[in-house]
């Protein structure tokens, strides 16, 4: 719809935000089997505790993508792919929805509700032929980023309503930390929100960096601890 070096633009963006697919799919191989175990265990407040860890470190780490999304796409691709940077920060915000989305899937798939699943992959692939076919025909290509964030958080959205169903259906109770999870994503957004207005302004984004890396050689025991029990699982 948009020709090949607009594709090449937004395929460089995709690239930068995926990084964090890498990370988030290392945890995935540990974490996904700590939590079937879990919730056999019926270990809800421990496994909601341990999500919301990981889902800030996630968010961590996007943030860190957004923050310098002009340096790893200069390295990437040059400055001939420099207006793939308007793009990162809402593709990241796509990325970390996607993520989210597994959590509430798992349960889906461990009280065998897969069709839920079915339902909530054909609805938001519809949305985004749809979305992508009436903005990027608008506004270009840039509207790509925007749509999949979009349908991601829809994707999200509606396997938390089933993952609720399945929920009340045989648990009785959720077994995330909805306020965590929410508060984590609102904190994520409008981290995301502060980092387009400072992106040009490089101090301000080094004091962040320091700030990031003091929080976390002062978390340094706790996330240590929490390695090792993926590790252990």
């Amino acid at each position: 719809m948009c020709g090949s070096s607009d594709v090449a633009i937004y395929s460089i963006a995709y690239a930068v935000g995926g990084i964090i697919s890498m990370v988030t799919g290392a945890i995935n191989l540990a974490f996904a089997p700590y939590q079937y175990h879990k919730i056999a265990e019926k270990a809800y407040k421990t496994l909601a505790k341990n999500t919301n860890l990981i889902i800030a470190f996630v968010a961590f780490c996007l943030c860190g993508i957004m923050l310098f999304g002009r340096e790893i796409v200069l390295v990437f691709g040059g400055y001939k792919y420099i207006d793939s940077i308007a793009l990162i920060i809402p593709i990241c915000l796509g990325v970390f929805f996607n993520y989210v989305f597994q959590l509430f899937a798992r349960v889906q798939e461990y009280y065998e509700q897969k069709h839920t699943i079915v339902i909530a992959s054909i609805s938001c692939a519809v949305l985004n032929i749809v979305l992508n076919y009436i903005f990027i025909r608008l506004y270009g290509y840039k509207a790509a980023a925007y749509t999949t964030f979009v349908c991601y958080f829809a994707f999200c959205f509606l396997h938390y309503l089933f993952y609720r169903m399945a929920c009340r259906k045989y648990v009785g109770q959720e077994i995330y930390d909805m306020k965590g999870l929410a508060l984590i994503s609102a904190a994520l957004i409008l981290a995301s929100v502060t980092i387009s207005l400072i992106n040009s302004i490089y101090f301000m984004k080094y004091i962040l960096l320091a700030i990031a890396i003091a929080i976390l050689i002062w978390q340094r025991v706790k996330i240590t601890e929490f390695i090792r029990i993926l590790r252990t699982r």
